[in-house]
């Protein structure tokens, strides 16, 4: 496989050139045997990795210069096992599926809404802001008139840097759609989206494609304000207490790495009604990660009916959310209205998702 280039939307930016030489002496990521398979590996700052790749005779699928000195590649078991047991070596992490997370609830066909925005509605939306952005590590995120959708990249290894399932569509309008007469309004309404698409037309991904997103936020971070990176998806996994150097977590040490930058993290916690501390990135104690909660009218005391046919209790917790178990996961986790949002649609419509 070629080296992996991003795709900003109408242009092809290449990945920054390779580290020069130099050999730290970091502690070895593991001496167990490992596996053939696709393997993520982080380096020692300043060793090179393509004299690295070569010295074993591994071909470099997907590199990474920003949040991780390191590449992706396919290895033998005999090179899993000596690029584990070296010392230059901090990380090698199975490169595993990643997917979205979506409810596995449908809304009743009756109450799904797609609302054009009246003709004239854009003479009320709000012009580019310059204020902080936020980066959607997602599925891709299409424009929309209701959001204000800067720039848009692709880390799949094609050209298309457009949504190609709705999840990142959907999110980006929870997100930041605009505070006008129509549609809905976001968290954050105008904040300036920065697209990243991680994950396929079926909304999974794989750990590499979202560390090539995670590298490229940190690259662009200061020059496009990025002050928040939302990763609505995860696998399964635990978090070291030690920003992924003690058990070879290349996507937390890139995560950690983004923090160190100012950039506020946010995941969600997982569908899987299970303690979200066996879920990442949301278990990583660097993330601030939301379960999911009924909230349909905006109001408390509990009193409204579900507005798209689902079982939840208005103002109750969401029966399949993960949730925080230890007081190290209880300090990042908060809860946040997700049950049947009516958000943005691809195709400038809105509906619940």
């Amino acid at each position: 496989m070629a080296l992996r280039i991003y795709r900003p939307a109408g242009a092809m930016v290449a990945v920054a050139a390779i580290l020069l030489a130099g050999v730290v002496g970091a502690a070895p990521a593991s001496a167990a045997t490992r596996a053939a398979g696709n393997y993520v590996i982080g380096l020692a700052d300043g060793v090179d990795a393509a004299a690295l790749a070569a010295r074993y005779g591994v071909d470099i699928d997907d590199r990474y210069t920003a949040a991780l000195n390191g590449f992706a590649a396919s290895l033998t078991a005999a090179e899993a096992t000596a690029l584990a047991n070296d010392r230059r070596v901090s990380a090698l992490t199975a490169d595993v599926e990643v997917e979205g997370f979506a409810q596995a609830d449908t809304p009743t066909p009756k109450t799904v809404q797609a609302d054009k925005p009246p003709v004239n509605a854009g003479d009320g939306v709000q012009t580019a802001l310059t204020g902080p952005a936020v980066a959607v590590i997602d599925s891709g995120v299409n424009p929309h008139i209701d959001y204000n959708l800067v720039k848009a990249v692709n880390c799949l290894g094609t050209s298309d840097e457009r949504d190609g399932n709705g999840h990142g569509t959907g999110v980006s309008g929870y997100i930041a759609a605009y505070d006008n007469d129509f549609g809905t309004v976001g968290v954050a309404p105008g904040a300036p989206i920065y697209s990243v698409r991680v994950m396929d037309a079926k909304n999974k991904g794989t750990l590499s494609s979202v560390l090539c997103g995670v590298d490229w936020v940190v690259a662009n971070a200061a020059t496009y304000n990025i002050k928040v990176a939302n990763m609505s998806l995860g696998f399964e996994g635990v978090d070291d207490g030690n920003c992924g150097y003690s058990n070879s977590d290349a996507l937390h040490q890139s995560i950690c790495k983004l923090t160190s930058q100012g950039v506020v993290v946010v995941s969600g916690a997982g569908n899987g009604n299970t303690d979200l501390g066996r879920v990442l990135p949301g278990s990583y104690d660097e993330v601030l990660v939301a379960t999911n909660m009924a909230d349909y009218d905006g109001k408390p005391g509990g009193l409204a009916a579900s507005t798209c046919g689902l079982a939840t209790k208005d103002d109750s917790p969401w029966a399949n959310t993960n949730y925080a178990v230890s007081a190290a996961d209880k300090a990042h986790t908060l809860a946040a209205p997700g049950t049947c949002p009516y958000t943005t649609l691809k195709g400038d419509r809105f509906g619940y998702i």
